[in-house]
């Protein structure tokens, strides 16, 4: 292992043991929030089961999920997560994921993440690379309104600045009149 990482997950157990769990937390997520051990296996089960302990069942089933671990005491947290996160499209799902994540590419996540990825509709070329890719990591990417859509909207923003124009125009008359007595 990693002695950084050791250091960091010795770190955590201190407080962990000395019974100041959010200090581990934070130290854990800390760690998480940066790309040196955004995609650490050991790291993300670390803070799973953590958060597992603190009552946080969603969010735990989510680190642990992506840690890779699939032991038996970790299903139920996992179940959680992905039953809730089920119906999203995995673009949306992979957004939920820390944000240094997306810079070190789910090419370093553990095979079983990539492949549930890839069975939840990720392009498998998109699984294997190592390089981030922000786009992959969108809610919906860029879209193009086209069509009978496009022209609804244009109609919608014209009359919506034919209002303001309106409002403006007829706000500036009462303001004169009013001054002037008219």
């Amino acid at each position: 292992m990693n002695p950084s990482v050791d250091r960091l997950l010795t770190r955590a157990r201190v407080e962990m043991e000395s019974g100041r769990l959010w200090r581990a937390k934070e130290i854990l997520r800390g760690a998480i929030s940066s790309t040196t051990y955004a995609t650490e296996p050991v790291v993300l089960e670390t803070y799973g089961k953590l958060l597992d302990a603190l009552g946080d069942r969603y969010e735990a089933g989510k680190y642990l999920f992506l840690s890779g671990s699939r032991a038996p005491e970790y299903v139920a947290a996992i179940e959680i997560y992905i039953g809730r996160t089920r119906k999203l499209p995995v673009n949306a799902l992979m957004a939920q994921f820390p944000s240094a994540l997306h810079h070190q590419g789910i090419g370093h996540l553990p095979d079983a993440v990539r492949q549930y990825l890839v069975e939840r509709g990720l392009p498998q070329s998109e699984a294997e690379r190592r390089e981030p890719n922000p786009a992959a990591f969108t809610l919906a990417g860029p879209q193009v309104i086209t069509g009978w859509k496009a022209k609804v909207i244009g109609a919608g923003l014209l009359v919506f600045l034919v209002l303001i124009v309106m409002s403006i125009l007829v706000g500036f008359v009462t303001m004169v009149s009013w001054l002037f007595g008219v």
